[in-house]
């Protein structure tokens, strides 16, 4: 699954705000005030939370992490990824925005974070989980990253607010499987997205592996794992 996965962001790496924005910084600042509400609405006291460590797991092409590293600009930051094209335009973004604080590097959740010794005040995973093999494996392998004290911010498909998207996709699973060819094109007869926005259509569509879960779900794996 995981080879697949990384066959599919290879492709059409996400989300490429940047490279696709006449105005990189209008983007990043609308980008870091969403993150700054869900955060506020999560509890966190942005005034006095001061994470000196994080983990960004999966961070496609990097826009979460320049983000991140504005809103926590004293955190050593390390954002991984499992997908090369990803990194590499990560790389570009952050140099274009001389970030600093923030180091790359290419890491499964599943396969290669076990290994990951070191812990983190702040693991940060957004739309990454739902896409794993094994979510509830991944969701593990995060919390065993969080250090004594720390928080794990998660974010994933909800299976009640993403129910019509759930058809959408049992259609294409029944009628083009894994084929990603297929699944472009009957994305597309179907209009279920526009041919003009490519990387909805990969991220959203053309997927090899998509979960949906809910909130009871993910309390049950918090409690699971402690």
């Amino acid at each position: 699954t995981e080879t697949k996965v990384a066959k599919c962001y290879s492709e059409q790496p996400f989300p490429n705000i940047l490279q696709r924005s006449s105005d990189p910084d209008v983007a990043l600042q609308t980008i870091a005030t969403w993150f700054r509400s869900n955060l506020s609405c999560l509890g966190v006291d942005l005034s006095t939370y001061a994470p000196k460590s994080m983990l960004i797991a999966g961070c496609g092409t990097g826009e979460e992490a320049i983000c991140l590293s504005r809103v926590f600009p004293n955190a050593a930051i390390l954002a991984v990824d499992i997908t090369d094209a990803s990194l590499a335009i990560a790389g570009r973004n952050l140099a274009m925005m001389g970030v600093r604080n923030v180091t790359l590097r290419r890491m499964s959740i599943i396969e290669d974070l076990p290994k990951e010794r070191e812990q983190f005040d702040l693991v940060f995973c957004s739309g990454v989980v739902h896409h794993l093999s094994s979510p509830e494996q991944g969701f593990s392998n995060l919390v065993d990253r969080v250090s004594p004290g720390g928080r794990l911010i998660i974010s994933l498909y909800n299976s009640y607010g993403l129910f019509i998207y759930r058809v959408q996709l049992s259609v294409l699973d029944a009628i083009a499987g894994d084929d990603f060819e297929r699944r472009k094109q009957w994305a597309l007869r179907l209009r279920f997205v526009g041919r003009d926005n490519p990387v909805i259509l990969y991220d959203g569509y053309v997927h090899p592996k998509v979960g949906t879960f809910s909130i009871s779900t993910v309390n049950d794996w918090g409690r699971r794992n402690g």
